[in-house]
């Protein structure tokens, strides 16, 4: 009996053995270090060998060429963030791609902190283009950027609970949305500027299906060719925005602040100042076609048009609280 147990007890040690390198092995999320001194030279290499849970720290300085725009996150839940911010860490597209793309459901643990996205060119989405996908993206600028279509900064699609937080857009151009265009997207902006970008409608944002919401922006001299100048709202869009400013819009037809085509509008501590709409059109402030609108405590004063130089109304619903509109 005592020669059976030791060899019982001899293969069990040997298929712990097998087992122990599946059962005990654990992977451990990697930083990738980008730099002149680093192991990766380029974003993009280091995004090729990054997994989920990785993190991609990048040292400050301009980072330019094919290894550096047009990188795919690829349903990769990577953290991509700068040693030393915005202000020192520069993705320059050069004009011939796009920075970052995010495709198919890569989740809100994907990151990209602390970046300076400037000369992105594409069809939609000029600087970021994302498509069933909702990276948080904080502590950005991204400037000088260009969509043909849609989104000259940002272009989002079919995205369920979007973050844009304390990042800035200047001086980006499209078709529709200069900075920022949403199609069946939920996104939430906090601490936002958005300031001189301009479209032939949304001069800062064109928003079709979804909601939105703005907590502590501010929209300024925004330009829409058409209607819009800071915001374009349509098909349905819920727009809210909280203790947010929108002021020095213009446009040349309708809305020179915000534009709302079948949307429902829902403001609270909000200014709506300063902006024009041109031409026989109306609404220096507002421009409501159809839907709702609901203003708490906002003022909207200010504005000019040849037709209701604050706010006017084609078909609404609508409730106006402590506020002041003229």
């Amino acid at each position: 009996m005592r020669r059976a147990w030791t060899r019982s007890s001899a293969l069990l040690g040997a298929l712990l053995l097998l087992l122990a390198p599946a059962t005990s092995v654990t992977l451990q999320a990697a930083t990738l270090r980008v730099g002149p001194t680093h192991e990766y030279a380029t974003i993009g290499a280091a995004l090729t060998q990054a997994a989920s849970g990785d993190t991609i720290l990048v040292s400050s300085g301009t980072y330019s060429g094919p290894d550096n725009r047009g990188l795919n996150f690829e349903n990769r839940d990577v953290a991509l963030v700068s040693e030393t911010g915005a202000a020192s860490t520069i993705i320059d597209c050069e004009g011939l791609d796009r920075a970052l793309e995010f495709h198919l459901y890569a989740r809100s643990t994907a990151v990209v902190d602390g970046f300076t996205i400037r000369n992105g060119s594409a069809e939609f989405g000029g600087g970021i283009y994302c498509v069933f996908s909702a990276p948080e993206i904080r502590n950005c600028r991204i400037e000088h950027c260009t969509a043909a279509r849609a989104g000259g900064a940002i272009r989002y699609s079919e995205t369920p609970d979007a973050v844009l937080e304390n990042c800035d857009f200047y001086y980006n151009v499209a078709d529709r949305g200069g900075a920022l265009s949403t199609l069946d997207t939920t996104i939430e902006l906090k601490d936002c500027d958005v300031f001189y970008n301009s479209a032939r409608s949304g001069g800062a944002m064109h928003l079709h299906r979804g909601t939105t919401s703005l907590r502590d922006c501010a929209l300024r001299y925004n330009v829409a060719d058409e209607c819009g100048g800071a915001v374009y709202a349509d098909a349905s869009v819920l727009l809210e925005a909280y203790d947010s400013l929108f002021t020095h819009g213009s446009a040349g037809e309708n809305g020179g602040g915000i534009y709302a085509g079948s949307a429902a509008i829902r403001m609270n501590n909000c200014e709506v100042g300063a902006n024009s709409a041109g031409g026989s059109s109306g609404g220096g402030g507002i421009f409501v076609k159809s839907g709702s609108w609901e203003l708490t405590d906002c003022l909207i004063g200010g504005n000019s048009a040849n037709h209701a130089g604050g706010v006017y109304i084609v078909a609404y619903n609508s409730t106006e609280t402590g506020s002041i509109v003229g």
